[in-house]
Formats: structure tokens, C-alpha cells, sequence
């Protein structure tokens, strides 16, 4: 699979920090320096010059990985579908799908706070979709179940 631009726009900033430091440091000439530079730049708008729009590349790679992530979760294998469900947001932030599986894998590996994040940022991501709708139900159930935690708690401590 091809770079993501996301992953080839860190690449150049990396190798951008990286050759500025050795210019700093004087390990390499000025010269030396613009011509590596160069090639990044060339490599760079080689991403951004492709036939499909750079937000079209995103989108379908953060479908391709929310999909990847869904066959993991369905196999409870959730520490390799919370990284391919984090791989889709990076690519694309705002989807909705991606957002609502990430909050139901963290809430599989009993990181609750963390899904509950998640589930918000897919309500927030898609106010109306199927996808807010699930999430929302999640909330609720995670609310109610934490309501019930408290009030049982509070009871168990009056009655002793």
C-alpha cells in the first residue's frame, strides 16, 4: 500500500527538521542541503499532484482502514482494530464510522473515559447518521451503567 499524504506530508517535515539540524551543525554545505531539500519538495508534489483529490485519497484510505478495523474487532482482536480505527482518523478525522468503532474497541480493552470521547466525536462528526444514532445508544448505556455503579455504592455505604 502507497504512502498515505498525510504519512508523505510528516516524511518532509521530518527530513526538513532533520537536514536543517545538520546545516546548523555545519555537517553538510548549503548546496548539499537545497538539493536534498529539492528532492523532498519534488517527491512531496509528486503525492499532491495526483489524478484524485488529496481529501478523496483520505477518505478512501480511512474507509479501507475502518474496514480493516471492523474485521479485527469482529475477531476481538482489539488492539489491532484500535490501530487501524486511529490510521482511519488520522486520514480522515471527521468520519463518524471511524470515531464510533474506536469508542467501541476502547470500551472493549476497559478504557471506558477514552470511548466515551470517541462516541462524542462521532455524535459530533455526523449529528444524524446511523453512526452518531449507535454512538449515542453507547453513551447513554455507559451513563446509566455508571448511575447504577454510584447509586449501589452509596447504598452498600448507608447500610453498613
Amino acid at each position: 500500500m502507497a504512502k498515505t499524504p498525510l504519512a508523505s506530508l510528516k516524511t518532509f517535515a521530518h527530513n526538513l527538521s532533520k537536514n536543517l539540524g545538520w546545516l546548523w551543525a555545519k555537517r553538510v554545505t548549503w548546496t548539499t542541503f537545497r538539493v536534498k531539500t529539492g528532492r523532498d519538495i519534488a517527491k512531496l508534489r509528486h503525492v499532491f499532484r495526483s489524478k484524485r483529490t488529496l481529501s478523496d485519497e483520505w477518505v478512501r484510505q480511512a474507509r479501507e482502514q475502518v474496514e480493516e478495523g471492523r474485521r479485527h474487532f469482529n475477531a476481538h482482536h482489539y488492539e489491532k482494530a484500535e490501530q487501524s480505527f486511529r490510521e482511519a482518523l488520522a486520514s480522515d478525522p471527521h468520519d463518524a464510522w471511524a470515531n464510533a468503532y474506536l469508542g467501541h474497541t476502547l470500551y472493549h480493552l476497559a478504557r471506558v473515559e477514552e470511548a466515551m470521547l470517541y462516541w462524542r466525536r462521532a455524535m459530533d462528526a455526523d449529528p444524524g447518521s446511523r453512526a452518531a444514532a449507535i454512538a449515542q445508544a453507547k453513551l447513554d448505556l455507559v451513563k446509566s451503567k455508571q448511575r447504577r455503579a454510584a447509586d449501589d455504592f452509596f447504598d452498600y455505604v448507608a447500610r453498613r
